[in-house]
């Protein structure tokens, strides 16, 4: 079995549970994944900064079955970090020894430099943009990063949190009190404007639903999610504003975060204003991911080699048996992207390649229905480090690999996350001239290729019936 790590995040709000299998040196995938609403901050701020015999029974409880699902899983080694509850915790260390002497795991309390950098850690591998600033707003603590050239060059923690807030101004109908801190805390951050905003954690994550819903956005995916930070704004404004959880519901907001998110909503809305971002992105990685990898690339300055994308790698590591053969066919794919007079920037060649190496993921599940199951698999875990116009428009070449075309449905239903049509329907033809070529033999058939006036005229060794008849349907080529 490939070898699996647990982790564990003790939050303010919540304890999660995540599980990773790597399937090769640097290719894995989440498998398992859980959270438990402990709040071990409730009542804290109130309590003289001591966590609650309630909730730490609680916290026994969850943490026990955790261990359990990890048992069962299998995991190999467990890491387990607390941030900004236990870093206030009066009685933090009669909690850890608590824990440990009760269910075995061991806590490592990380101050919040440390939080975020594992955040950025996240951030830089698994997202597609790496020129930001990160946010990460959680119950006791936001935690700020900017990054520049793949590189954290600066690192924040402020004491703010929406749990924080809730107890000691937002219970009290003390709003105008919560604006004031939050605009002086913010006021001391030395960081350039302008910048692309990235959200990590619960509360952002949760805002960016809410702008899905709100937007019928076409594809269910929060990782890598992009949009305009007005669109941030005006929910911000809306959840600040609502004046009943009836309207917070209408306005996406799931049931468990109504009592917390108007904190986290004013938080992000004054950080918005002072450093007038104009765009922002959702991470669905942070400290949990960032605790994998700084453990999984510790010889390697917690980063993955250079254009090596887990996603693609892991799936190629389930999904396909002959490695050489996906060797040929993006070979292939290469030359005749070479051959072709189109002028095509990196990152379109880069959706045409990776839709040529993952072409035939979905073989091993069934033949029949390759082509749908393959869509599937790279729509929904494509994840790390693709926008979400890259996975959708591998995913479509892929769909409509054996088909004649590219449906006009499909095309209009995704038409803002998918590339422009010409250049997606040449590629389309380009992807059926690799899988008629390559179809007869674990060799490349011997072929001479002439492009010339928008045609590739290919001139084959030796006569193959299945190539020919394959070939004659593809406009762009001749024989």
């Amino acid at each position: 079995m490939a070898s699996r790590t647990a982790v564990i995040d003790i939050g303010s709000n919540s304890i999660r549970l995540a599980v990773y299998e790597k399937s090769s040196r640097y290719a894995f995938s989440l498998i398992y994944e859980s959270k438990a609403r402990v709040r071990l901050s409730e009542s804290f701020y109130e309590n003289d900064n001591s966590i609650t015999s309630i909730a730490l029974k609680n916290a026994i409880d969850v943490l026990t079955d955790f261990q359990k699902i990890i048992k069962k899983l299998k995991a190999r080694k467990t890491l387990c970090v607390a941030t900004s509850v236990l870093r206030d915790a009066k009685n933090a260390k009669a909690f850890i020894k608590t824990i440990k002497d009760k269910t075995s795991i061991k806590i490592k309390v990380i101050d919040g430099d440390v939080e975020a950098k594992l955040g950025s850690i996240a951030v830089i591998n698994l997202l597609p943009k790496n020129d930001s600033i990160t946010i990460d707003i959680g119950g006791g603590s936001t935690d700020i990063s900017l990054i520049e050239n793949s590189k954290v060059v600066k690192l924040i923690s402020l004491n703010l949190g929406t749990v924080r807030l809730k107890e000691l101004y937002l219970d009290k109908d003390n709003i105008d009190g919560a604006k004031e801190l939050i605009k002086s805390e913010i006021k001391k951050l030395d960081l350039p404007k302008n910048l692309l905003l990235v959200g990590i954690g619960g509360t952002f994550r949760a805002l960016s639903q809410s702008i899905q819903k709100n937007s019928n956005y076409k594809l269910d995916k929060i990782h890598a999610f992009s949009f305009k930070t007005s669109s941030m704004s005006n929910i911000c404004k809306n959840i600040t504003d609502a004046s009943s959880d009836d309207e917070l519901y209408n306005l996406g907001i799931k049931k468990d975060r109504f009592d917390v998110i108007r904190g986290g909503a004013l938080i992000l809305n004054t950080f918005i204003e002072e450093f007038e971002s104009l765009e922002c992105m959702c991470s669905g990685v942070g400290i949990r991911e960032g605790v994998f990898l700084s453990d999984l690339l510790r010889t390697n300055n917690s980063l993955l080699p250079h254009n090596f994308n887990t996603s693609l790698r892991f799936l190629k590591d389930k999904y396909l048996d002959d490695k050489n053969d996906t060797t040929l066919r993006v070979n292939l794919a290469n030359k005749l992207l070479e051959l072709s007079s189109k002028s095509i920037d990196i990152e379109l060649k880069k959706i045409f390649l990776d839709s040529i190496a993952l072409g035939r993921i979905g073989e091993s599940i069934s033949f029949r229905s390759s082509s749908n199951h393959a869509y599937y698999l790279i729509k929904n875990s494509l994840d790390y480090a693709y926008t979400h116009k890259q996975i959708m428009s591998i995913a479509t070449l892929v769909k409509y690999q054996s088909k004649k075309s590219i449906s006009n449905e499909h095309y209009k239903k995704y038409i803002d996350i998918l590339i422009d049509k010409e250049i997606l329907d040449y590629f389309l033809d380009l992807h059926k001239m690799v899988n008629a070529l390559t179809q007869t033999s674990i060799k490349m058939p011997n072929f001479d290729i002439v492009y010339k006036d928008g045609i590739f005229n290919i001139k084959l060794e030796k006569d193959s019936y299945l190539i020919k008849s394959d070939l004659a349907n593809i406009k762009i080529c001749s024989f």
